[in-house]
């Protein structure tokens, strides 16, 4: 069981970027990854001046940052990803109070999300279909590979899901 939240931001030079989110933390940087981090307290959840913050600090640098969440003990995760500026993708299950759902869903699926979201254990869980609409509609989802907001399915391993995330962008900590 964990919980962590960090800040990534993909960029080669730290110095200037250490000073940027001081506030937030001490910036971690690593050879092996391309991208720098910085590691929050388990109670420091993103405010929208927060998010904001680094749409404008990702225009800025011209890079991808995201913001990464999860706690397994209540299985609850969030994610934000922004690229020079442009929200690419932002995800929250289970984050405000209403435990394993999502809570909303935002920007096109990356690769990382089929791993993380349709696992063997994620499918085991699979919603039992009222009538055949239904059922139809989990079959368009499960080969889409697609998330909605409102829905309980798919269920969402925290751990895995951060996981997933840290091992496809190469983040430190999950290499």
């Amino acid at each position: 069981m964990g919980t962590l939240f960090a800040i990534h931001v993909r960029a080669p030079e730290s110095a200037t970027l250490a000073g940027r989110l001081a506030h937030h933390g001490t910036l971690l940087a690593d050879a092996p990854s391309e991208f720098a981090t910085v590691e929050l307290s388990r109670y420091d959840r993103p405010t929208d001046g927060d998010l904001a913050e680094l749409a404008v600090l990702s225009a800025e640098l011209d890079t991808d940052i995201l913001w990464l969440g999860y706690s397994s003990v209540s299985e609850a995760f969030r994610y934000h990803h922004w690229r020079s500026g442009r929200p690419v993708r932002a995800l929250a299950f289970g984050w405000f109070g209403s435990e394993r759902v999502w809570d909303f869903v935002e920007g096109d699926p990356e690769p990382w999300e089929g791993a993380a979201f349709f696992h063997w254990s994620a499918l085991e869980n699979l919603p039992r279909p009222a009538d055949e609409a239904e059922r139809a509609e989990l079959r368009h989802m499960l080969d889409r590979g697609e998330v909605r907001a409102g829905l309980t399915f798919p269920s969402v391993d925290a751990l895995v899901s951060a996981r997933m995330v840290g091992e496809y962008f190469g983040l430190l900590g999950w290499v």
